[in-house]
């Protein structure tokens, strides 16, 4: 009834020019019937109409000209008849599978396209990391969330033992990543999901896990921001001397981490504030298990297996191989777990994600 109501609406008016995107979808055969005879008679009255239809046979039955298009590329047009001369075929649906093939000019036409959406969305991820640094990073609470609080609670620490601040150091840089990665990743995607804002991006040719990693990647930069601020001032301050390639090597996925993290429990929830407070039972279980409180080899046997199921561990363990004489390899089995916390963290968010949107 719908369908009749609209094509009724379309024609009241006596158009020249008539467009029908697959009318007979959903009819009944003699309701289809009908629809195929009247669109026939208004083809011998001189409306010019443009069919698109998935039925070939209905296509050879009405038009006078027919295009084969794949993914928005014309490959071929003609009429039905010089269609199925041109390829031999017998029916106007042989023809087309013979012109849409896997030929050369296809594969051609979906590796431009492959091509072209990989541009557009390391585009979009550019895009979106530069709008979130600017809009929601470089902000005094921001900053002062990613530097102020870790550095408070390591003097607390230090103030109570004011001696081997030294060795305070790797936890101030671990702590500084994850509080600054978390500290607007945990509310920006349920934020933008109640402006509207969200939606509005994928309305660019840009993927939902493309948004997601921007975001994430937004996040991520921003903790190597606050840490390179914070290591900065430590060496310099104390005169410390540490492997720099190791640094970088522990610093990146565990801003990585840090930030996927933010975005999973962010998606899980549906407001803004519930995103904050469940991200924060796990953040300060992670500061008393990583080994800054209390060294990891001293806690009872439980504590220790939950402290390595934790990145924040790893974190503070790769930068104190950083600012020792420890093997390569410690520091990079540190960075390789983080990096697998990392895809542990953005590969449920990726799908949590696409859940508000289904």
């Amino acid at each position: 009834m719908k369908r009749a109501l609209t094509i009724a609406a379309a024609l009241i008016h006596n158009p020249e020019l008539l467009f029908l995107d697959e009318p007979t979808v959903g009819l009944d055969v003699v309701a289809a019937r009908s629809l195929r005879n009247l669109i026939s008679n208004l083809r011998q009255r001189g409306v010019t109409i443009f069919l698109t239809t998935h039925y070939l046979e209905e296509a050879d039955l009405l038009c006078d000209r027919v295009a084969i298009l794949v993914k928005g590329k014309i490959l071929k047009i003609d009429s039905p008849k010089a269609l199925k001369e041109s390829t031999n075929s017998c029916s106007l649906e042989d023809a087309f599978i013979k012109i849409t093939g896997l030929s050369p000019t296809i594969m051609a036409i979906e590796k431009r396209e492959e091509d072209i959406m990989w541009r557009d969305n390391l585009r979009g991820i550019y895009y979106i990391i530069l709008k979130d640094v600017r809009t929601y990073y470089l902000k005094p609470p921001s900053i002062s969330w990613g530097i102020v609080f870790p550095t408070t609670w390591i003097l607390a620490f230090y103030l109570r033992n004011p001696v081997g601040f030294e060795e305070l150091v790797p936890g101030l840089i671990a702590m500084t990543i994850l509080f600054s990665t978390t500290a607007a990743e945990a509310v920006v995607i349920n934020f933008e999901l109640r402006l509207g804002s969200l939606e509005r991006l994928l309305l660019a040719p840009i993927s939902l896990s493309s948004v997601l990693l921007g975001k994430v990647l937004g996040g991520a930069i921003f903790g190597l921001i606050m840490s390179a601020v914070t290591t900065i001032g430590s060496v310099v301050g104390l005169g410390l001397s540490p492997n720099v390639p190791y640094l970088i090597l522990i610093i990146i996925p565990s801003s990585l981490a840090f930030s996927s993290l933010g975005a999973l429990l962010c998606v899980s929830v549906r407001e803004v504030f519930e995103a904050q407070t469940l991200l924060n039972l796990p953040r300060f279980i992670m500061i008393f298990l990583c080994g800054v409180v209390c060294p990891v080899s001293a806690m009872p046997t439980i504590l220790q297996y939950l402290a390595y199921t934790m990145p924040l561990t790893y974190a503070v363990n790769g930068l104190q191989h950083s600012f020792s004489t420890a093997s390569s390899m410690m520091v990079l089995i540190d960075a390789l777990v983080l990096m697998g916390f990392f895809i542990i963290f953005i590969l449920p968010a990726i799908k949590l994600l696409s859940k508000k949107f289904e």
